[in-house]
């Protein structure tokens, strides 16, 4: 397909989102020294910077190709997710479907940043391992029927035909 044909097609496509919306976190500085605790650099930090990660960024960058998208994921109840929902007032053609949890943290990846070089990551975030039973995307087309539900007043059949991508890399058949 070239690259013509896309621009006309993806501004009339409707496209959903389902996944961990992260916050990145950038902290920018200059290396002032060496610790005399421990051979590490002593950054002072100068500009601290956000954007949004994992799914949002996703969201964000079909939004900026002019489609319209639907996002939904979880965050939790702290100041990472009003920063994140912060960033999303200032992206156009992103409908949020994001629910606030409060036993779990938004997942926040930070990186410390001197002289143009990254010199540290952390990440802030609550994992849970599910068992893999060979039926990995069952649970996530439960999970995602009950976000889109007659109920919540959201209809995801409304993307099909549709498929989505399990944490193993599957594609599997949306079905209604």
């Amino acid at each position: 397909m070239r690259v013509e044909e896309l621009k006309e097609i993806i501004p009339t496509r409707k496209i959903m989102v389902v996944g961990d919306v992260m916050l990145d976190e950038y902290l920018w500085g200059h290396v002032r020294g060496i610790s005399p605790e421990a051979p590490v650099p002593i950054v002072e930090i100068r500009q601290q910077t956000y954007a949004l990660g994992g799914a949002g960024n996703v969201a964000a960058n079909l939004a900026s190709l002019g489609c319209n998208v639907w996002l939904a994921g979880v965050v939790g109840a702290d100041t990472q997710a009003a920063k994140i929902f912060e960033l999303f007032s200032q992206t156009p053609r992103i409908s949020m479907h994001l629910y606030p949890c409060q036993d779990r943290p938004t997942t926040t990846k930070t990186r410390i940043l001197a002289h143009s070089q990254q010199l540290l990551r952390t990440d802030r975030e609550e994992r849970h391992y599910i068992p893999q039973t060979g039926k990995s995307g069952i649970t996530s087309r439960l999970r995602l029927r009950s976000i889109f539900s007659p109920a919540s007043g959201s209809d995801w059949t409304a993307f099909m035909p549709a498929y989505f991508r399990t944490t193993r890399r599957v594609f599997l058949p949306m079905t209604s």
